[in-house]
């Protein structure tokens, strides 16, 4: 796990108080060290508070603890020695003890109290506590940077990105080169699908550390989902310098080329990943592809096959590939049966129904085609193969419906210049079958 993801111990407040602090105990415990007061005595009091911050300071808890307690059986209100209770039981993970304290010595005297009940609170995962207590840390140091991050990383944990991402650009506002509020950022905008934005901050990060290998990665995957292949390249391909031993580069510049139609590099790359220890239903699977783009279809199948036996209910996209082949191959009834395993793997598949429907309209099976078109259009509804592969189907298995549906082809093909001649053919399908409606309407 990264730094950013999990808060920061850090409280500058506390840093400043402890100098002061403990210089006070120290020189107090001196001067009370000629003569003791009398028990009960406010002095005595003081003194057991002073040589319980001088036991803490020390490390030495058990007597810091005893001090603190004898000081709150005479002042029950202490904020300090609630203050430093709360530190000892939080140095010791009992977060109940600890905040407990710290709550008692909340407030303006001892403001840091509140960063460290946002790290409890956040600890036991309730995170809208943690966020109002360091809410309230930054009405009192609004420019700590430690705290809005601790935030952001609280407003992450309970699923309000927005809110971190707000706190994170506030991070940056107060230490622009925070390696984990840009790393952060970055993969809050992956998550989110903007994938630009990602990019944008993965490379800021590296212009702050330009030797995180991670960064690289998260730059490349950033860019390949953007589409922009060229760049992806260039990130794994350095990242692969930095970290020549890691599998995941090699895997994933096999990706980037494989989208770059240069499928011999990406079978190269895949093999690298594999020596590396990549898991090897993946790297089938991405040989295969390649070899399918290559159109290698007797090297793509058995990797394929491999990569499905591997991956079982993972093998959706593998079986839409084998389908592909052994429809191109002229195995119709292969390709189906691939096609059928390919869609019960995937939940969103419109061309795998498509594929299905056209080998059932070349088997002249056009109402099992329309069904399959139909699944096809439910996932994608304003494609137009689907809607022209729908009408034709439905011309020769439910003549009455086929007009309805070579107008909703047209209102959609209306304008699109790669459309013209399908279009024209439409409209003259549907001129036909008006006709023939018409001829059997006359008597």
């Amino acid at each position: 796990m990264r730094s950013g993801d999990t808060p920061r111990w850090r409280g500058r407040v506390t840093a400043v108080r402890r100098l002061s602090w403990a210089f006070t105990a120290i020189c107090a415990a001196a001067a009370c060290a000629g003569a003791a007061p009398p028990v009960g005595d406010e002095s005595a009091v003081e003194a057991r508070l002073l040589a319980g911050e001088v036991a803490f300071w020390a490390g030495d808890y058990v007597a810091a603890e005893l001090a603190f307690f004898e000081t709150l059986i005479a002042r029950p209100d202490d904020g300090r020695a609630h203050y430093y209770l709360g530190r000892i039981y939080q140095s010791r993970t009992s977060r109940g003890k600890a905040a407990e304290h710290y709550e008692a010595a909340a407030g303006p005297a001892y403001p840091e109290t509140y960063f460290f009940l946002g790290l409890l609170y956040h600890g036991e995962k309730r995170f809208d506590d943690a966020a109002a207590r360091y809410r309230r840390y930054l009405e009192f140091y609004p420019d700590d940077a430690a705290a809005w991050f601790n935030l952001g990383v609280t407003f992450a944990a309970a699923g309000r990105p927005a809110e971190a991402e707000e706190a994170y650009l506030k991070v940056l506002t107060e230490a622009p080169r925070s390696v984990a509020a840009l790393h952060n950022l970055a993969v809050l905008y992956h998550r989110r699908g903007d994938f630009r934005r990602a990019a944008f901050f993965w490379q800021r990060l590296l212009e702050v550390a330009p030797a995180d290998a991670d960064a690289y990665y998260g730059l490349g995957l950033a860019n390949y989902y953007a589409g922009d292949y060229a760049e992806a390249a260039a990130a794994f391909n350095q990242g692969t310098r930095l970290a020549p031993l890691e599998s995941r580069f090699f895997y994933q510049s096999g990706r980037v080329y494989f989208e770059l139609k240069k499928y011999d590099l990406a079978v190269g790359l895949y093999k690298r990943a594999f020596e590396l220890g990549y898991d090897e239903g993946e790297v089938a699977e991405g040989m295969g592809l390649a070899y399918e783009g290559w159109r290698r279809y007797d090297q793509s199948t058995p990797l394929l096959r491999k990569a499905a036996e591997l991956k079982g209910d993972e093998a959706g996209r593998v079986y839409a590939a084998l389908g592909r082949i052994e429809r191109e191959t002229g195995r119709p009834g292969a390709a189906l049966a691939d096609f059928y395993e390919a869609a019960a793997r995937l939940e969103d598949a419109p061309e795998v129904h498509n594929q299905i429907g056209e080998l059932y309209l070349e088997a002249d099976l056009a109402s099992w085609a329309a069904e399959a078109f139909e699944r096809a259009l439910a996932l994608e509804p304003s494609n137009l193969d689907f809607n022209y592969n729908l009408a034709v189907a439905r011309e020769r298995s439910e003549p009455s419906r086929a007009p309805e549906q070579w107008r909703r082809y047209l209102g959609l093909a209306e304008g699109v210049p790669g459309e013209k001649r399908r279009a024209a053919e439409a409209r003259e399908r549907l001129e036909r079958l008006l006709e023939e409606k018409n001829r059997k309407a006359t008597p």
